[in-house]
């Protein structure tokens, strides 16, 4: 699929010829970036006190059951 939008033709996607896609790789090395830049903001990021109240209680009801 040419990208029409896109002035220099470039191809971000092509079917081929059995059936499978494939990714410009300019496009899949954008993306990679991206998705790693927010990743990494994911990983940074506190964990929400209430989802470690959560998570003690968890482990509390787990230590009582014996688990």
């Amino acid at each position: 699929m040419n990208d029409p939008g896109h002035s220099e033709g470039l191809r971000s996607v092509v079917r081929r010829d059995d059936g499978d896609v494939e990714m410009d790789p300019k496009i899949q090395e954008i993306l990679g970036r991206a998705l790693k830049a927010h990743y990494d903001d994911l990983v940074g990021a506190p964990i929400p006190d209430r989802f470690l109240v959560l998570l003690a209680e968890l482990e509390a009801k787990e230590a009582r059951d014996g688990r």
